[in-house]
């Protein structure tokens, strides 16, 4: 499959019920299928790591005869056919060309923001944070954020050395969540929605073991 480069992008105001293709986009897409006859005119949209922070998305010429689960979009000149296992990720979704390429905007492709610490429970998080965790991590250049909590549920971010840092998940696993989960009883689990793939030189990297 042919692929046609894109992005995701923040998400834009007022999106559209189904999934819309800008003018600038189709024309774009239209250029490029009468240069490549051979490969048809029907196009593939997926979502990879849907429901997280990170989605990434697949958008390009459909190879074969394609899923027949798989919903279809008719548009001036081509046919967009729509991973099926992505439709609740893609619903609203918006393709534009921006800056010599195809940005994708797909409000329902990320969670929503959890509410903003408040109360007792909130304030015994942060406290953890604050006193127990950022100390052991500021030498890294890092830190942790409390950004909600939703039920029994804490969202942190990682900033700093932490964000996009190869050993991300184990300071998660072995240090944040133990220390919160074990003090404060009302949380039994701790979700980290950290952008890591925007981390800029991470104190740790993988091992290439």
């Amino acid at each position: 499959m042919a692929v046609l480069g894109c992005s995701p992008q923040p998400q834009p105001q007022g999106a559209h019920p189904m999934i819309a293709i800008t003018d600038p986009a189709q024309v774009q897409i239209r250029a490029y299928l009468d240069g490549h006859a051979d490969d048809g005119n029907h196009l593939h949209m997926a979502v990879r790591n849907g429901g997280t922070m990170n989605p990434a998305y697949d958008f390009g010429v459909l190879g074969g005869t394609g899923d027949p689960r798989d919903p279809v979009v008719e548009f001036d000149g081509f046919t967009l056919h729509v991973d099926h296992a992505s439709v609740d990720f893609l619903r609203e979704a918006v393709v534009d060309f921006v800056n010599g390429g195809f940005n994708i905007t797909a409000p329902h492709a990320t969670p929503p923001m959890p509410p903003p610490p408040t109360g007792p429970v909130g304030e015994a998080v942060k406290q953890i944070i604050e006193t127990q965790i950022n100390p052991g991590i500021a030498g890294h250049g890092g830190f942790i954020q409390l950004v909600g909590i939703d039920g029994d549920t804490a969202y942190v971010r990682m900033g700093g050395g932490c964000q996009g840092c190869g050993m991300a998940k184990v300071t998660l696993s072995q240090g944040v969540v133990k220390a919160i989960v074990d003090q404060v009883p009302e949380i039994n689990k701790v979700v980290d929605i950290t952008d890591h793939a925007s981390g800029n030189n991470p104190y740790h990297q993988p091992s290439g073991k």
